[in-house]
């Protein structure tokens, strides 16, 4: 499509007006090539006939949106980095927290939870750290992602079983409850542990925060996005508090300096723990 360079940029503050998502956080070969499948599916010429479609149909708007937040996900995908926090990270939080409070609140953030695996799959480790002692032990999670109809998805807690194969057995028998032949549910009493919402993650600020997990939901932003990204993420947490990278991904910015490395094969990070 290159001979669309003169309406690539009215295109993209299309976008922008109508889907409420900023391409200029994304890189243009992403946008492109997801544009492009759809503009080949449609049978259309070129970026402006495209962006005409955006006008006129309401239905391809919300398919491009879906196209531009895809998600591709099950629960405990990245197997280690789940026993690495049940069995390390989530003791070591619980140890720093009940030195600076008397009665901790673990406070989560997924950031690009799609339709809910992953926030169901760190409510699972961290209950299974602290032996389902929620007396004790407070839990927020908040799960958050840019695409309404995953987080509708993710708010109903159903799943089908496919989305399973890495899931311990006892696990799902502990956790879920049979909802059909083909599906299972999350059980009632840990859904109140999870919030959704469908904030922009550059956007989004929530502050004291004890663990954050922005896991391959920023590879294809644009460097200049990223790096404003880790910044506020250090700034969002409590001092000891846990930010989880994808393995793929690399710290960027001036947050590589003021973070400290956790665990450099799970690419976890620390933000410095202040004790007085």
């Amino acid at each position: 499509m290159a001979d669309n360079k003169e309406y690539w940029e009215i295109l993209k503050q299309r976008i922008w007006d109508i889907l409420d998502f900023d391409p200029s956080d994304y890189s243009d070969r992403f946008l492109q090539r997801r544009i492009d499948s759809r503009i080949r599916y449609l049978g259309l010429k070129d970026y402006k006939e495209y962006a005409e479609i955006l006008i006129t149909e309401r239905k391809e708007a919300k398919e491009l949106l879906r196209n531009l937040t895809i998600h591709v996900t099950h629960f405990f995908r990245d197997m280690s980095m789940y026993d690495f926090l049940e069995k390390n990270l989530v003791p070591e939080l619980i140890r720093t927290k009940k030195k600076m409070v008397k009665n901790p609140i673990i406070r989560i953030w997924s950031a690009g939870c799609s339709s809910g695996e992953e926030p169901i799959s760190v409510l699972i480790s961290v209950l299974e750290a602290i032996k389902n002692d929620i007396d004790e032990q407070f839990l927020s999670i908040t799960g958050s992602d840019r695409d309404p109809n995953t987080i509708k998805k993710a708010k109903r807690s159903l799943y089908s079983t496919f989305q399973f194969t890495e899931t311990k057995e006892y696990l799902l028998e502990k956790y879920f409850k049979v909802y059909d032949e083909e599906n299972f549910m999350l059980k009632a009493e840990y859904q109140k542990f999870l919030t959704y919402d469908t904030e922009d993650i550059t956007k989004q600020i929530v502050n004291n925060l004890d663990i954050i997990l922005c896991r391959n939901t920023v590879i294809y932003f644009e460097a200049e996005t990223k790096l404003k990204l880790y910044d506020r993420f250090y700034d969002m947490l409590n001092p000891g508090g846990f930010f989880i990278m994808g393995k793929t991904e690399v710290l960027l910015g001036p947050a590589r300096e003021k973070f400290e490395v956790y665990d450099h094969k799970e690419r976890i990070f620390r933000k410095p723990v202040t004790i007085k």
